[in-house]
């Protein structure tokens, strides 16, 4: 009852218009509830912690006017971020109808009555000088159809049509790679190009180095019966959950004389966990191995693992995937980040390409192929082009401990020929399954190149005309204007004739990131984001930087959707379970994403008089719509 008399209290001082104040004036202590309701978000914090900060601002800053009339309980903190939320989807939605975007569209799990298909949007945005990913909409659907191409694309046509947004803006869509996404009839995809024929559409990179991985596991699987995957989630289960058999590991790490650490868990759909989970168990092999063949266990999950650690081979295959799974995981790290790369990805396929296919395949064969066809897509893996069996890759410790193996005469000749075959296998499937399904013919990949500064000079006009022919839809006025053409030329020639020092130092400085690519973080790779390069081009190029930025904002991977849903988890937990998503929950993205944090902290967020306005309005209004009449 106090909590209920406080907040009706606050709301009641809130909502008293003083005798001297007009209509249009805002009291300053508006603007802090405001900051306060953004910091709420930010930090992912309940909305009743307001009623307790009301009142701790009230007593501790007596004599400042803001702090004395704040008043921001739970009720008008969740006003106030339902107002921001929709305020900042309404900037979204008015750069939408000007400027060209691509967006991103994947489904939740199966859990409730409406299944979630947010909606989020990348696009140029002039004030953070930067292509930003920015949540849209939630996107809920019911029914019995909810899963379909059909009904998800008619949900996302509908809110075009809603808030008038033009297909013809859209440069592309980012999914993954199922058939209701991408397949030729039927999907997502293709009610897409119904729209518009030249959104560029590729799939997740991201997904489909997952698959190849997955493809060679199951390849060396069948060679040598020994499947990682299984291994992996059954070492997990096995200790998860039982404080007495980690107890007992820990003893065998110390008898060993190794660190005990928790085994980290597989998760099929996580594209980065294997590689730490086969390191972590490496790291403490022996230890596991004492485990399992001293403990005595009837579980056939702890048969299974018992008799994994029996055989010395098992140690050889863990070993030979760390090794191998480097590569792809490293390719796909690079693919998650968040700044635009889509300029990069031709060249970073076929590096990758390269570094595999020379894992087993004679070095020549991969060289003379490259320099005829220049790309490695139709490369001749046949057995007569590979390597012979003691030149495959698989590890230097791995060939050493195979070698030792071999040696002590704990293994056969059998063993190694039928790891061998194994190795073989999984390189064949993952390079097959790459080759396949990588976008490495993609037109506009092979063209942007140009965006990349550094890359300036190896470039030409050719390249540039085959991004406008890739997104024709968004550069019409261009295309069909050949005084239009000559100016984009000009400046074009303009853009190779630069230096380093035509960009402001400033620039360089604020785009300039450095980010570690290895899980003990010994290497840093420092590079420059291009989109605010381009960003900053805008007065010297406007035609070429806008044929530039246009490009940025296609997504080089599906990622970004991805941590959507991990932001969503984050945000609705069992302790925030109630939060409404139609209204709540999707105010809460919107403020995260579109305002982020590490680019606009709420103290120095600088709300607009007429924002502060509509805050306090729509407190007002919620508070006359949730307020009972009492009986008389």
């Amino acid at each position: 009852m106090n909590n209920k008399a406080a907040t009706s209290s606050s709301l009641r001082k809130f909502l008293r218009k003083p005798a001297e104040e007009d209509a249009t004036t805002v009291h300053p202590s508006i603007q802090a509830e405001v900051k306060m309701a953004m910091m709420i978000v930010h930090h992912k914090t309940f909305f009743n912690l307001s009623d307790h900060l009301t009142r701790l601002v009230n007593s501790e800053f007596q004599g400042s006017a803001a702090a004395e009339n704040f008043a921001c309980g739970r009720t008008k903190t969740s006003a106030i971020i339902n107002c921001l939320g929709n305020e900042f989807k309404a900037e979204l939605v008015e750069d939408m109808k000007k400027f060209p975007f691509s967006f991103m569209i994947d489904g939740s799990n199966d859990t409730g009555i409406a299944k979630m298909y947010p909606i989020t949007v990348r696009i140029y945005d002039v004030n953070f000088n930067r292509v930003m990913t920015k949540f849209f909409d939630m996107n809920l659907i019911e029914g019995s159809t909810s899963g379909t191409a059909a009904t998800i694309f008619q949900h996302v046509d509908a809110l075009f049509q809603k808030y008038e947004i033009s297909w013809h803006s859209v440069t592309g869509l980012g999914v993954d790679n199922t058939n209701v996404n991408i397949g030729a009839h039927d999907s997502i995809k293709s009610r897409v190009l119904g729209k518009e024929p030249n959104v560029f559409v590729a799939g997740c990179p991201c997904h489909m180095l997952h698959n190849a991985a997955a493809k060679g596991a199951t390849a060396f699987a069948d060679a040598t019966g020994f499947d990682l995957e299984d291994h992996c989630v059954d070492l997990f289960y096995w200790f998860d959950k039982s404080t007495k058999r980690k107890g007992i590991l820990k003893e065998y790490c110390e008898f060993c004389d190794t660190d005990y650490q928790a085994v980290v868990k597989y998760v099929s759909v996580r594209w980065l966990c294997l590689e730490r989970c086969l390191d972590r168990e490496l790291k403490k092999y022996h230890a596991l191995k004492s485990y399992f063949l001293s403990e005595h266990e009837r579980d056939n999950r702890f048969k299974r693992l018992n008799e994994s650690f029996q055989c010395p081979m098992s140690e050889i295959y863990l070993m030979f995937f760390h090794s191998a799974i480097a590569l792809l995981t490293n390719f796909n790290r690079f693919l998650q980040r968040e700044d635009p790369l889509i300029y990069l990805m031709h060249a970073q396929m076929e590096k990758f390409l390269n570094k595999l296919a020379v894992k087993f395949t004679r070095p020549e064969k991969v060289m003379e192929h490259k320099q005829k066809f220049g790309t490695l897509k139709t490369l001749d893996i046949s057995l007569e082009n590979q390597k012979a069996d003691e030149n495959l890759s698989v590890g230097l410790v791995t060939r050493g401990q195979l070698r030792k193996l071999l040696n002590e005469g704990d293994i056969d000749i059998c063993d190694v020929d039928k790891f061998y075959d194994g190795v073989r296998r999984f390189y064949i499937a993952a390079f097959t399954y790459c080759t396949k399904w990588l976008p490495l013919d993609n037109p506009l990949f092979k063209n942007c190149v140009f965006i990349d500064f550094n890359e300036r000079n190896k470039c030409s006009m050719d390249n540039v005309e085959g991004v406008l022919s890739s997104l024709g839809h968004i550069h019409r006025d261009v295309i069909n204007n050949p005084r239009a053409m000559d100016t984009l030329e000009e400046e074009f020639l303009v853009y190779q004739a630069m230096s380093e020092a035509d960009i402001p130092a400033h620039i360089w400085k604020e785009s300039k990131v450095e980010e570690k690519f290895d899980n003990d973080n010994a290497e840093t790779v420092t590079y420059h984001r291009m989109d605010m390069i381009w960003g900053s081009l805008q007065e010297k190029l406007p035609n070429l930087s806008k044929v530039a930025l246009g490009v940025l904002t296609i997504p080089h991977s599906n990622a970004g959707e991805e941590r959507v849903f991990s932001t969503i988890r984050k945000n609705k937990t069992d302790f925030r379970s109630n939060l409404d998503l139609r209204s709540s929950l999707s105010s809460i993205m919107t403020i995260k994403m579109n305002k982020p944090e590490d680019l606009l902290p709420c103290h120095r967020f600088k709300p607009s008089k007429n924002l502060l306005s509509k805050c306090k309005a729509a407190c007002r209004e919620y508070n006359r719509a949730h307020t009972s009449v009492a009986p008389h």
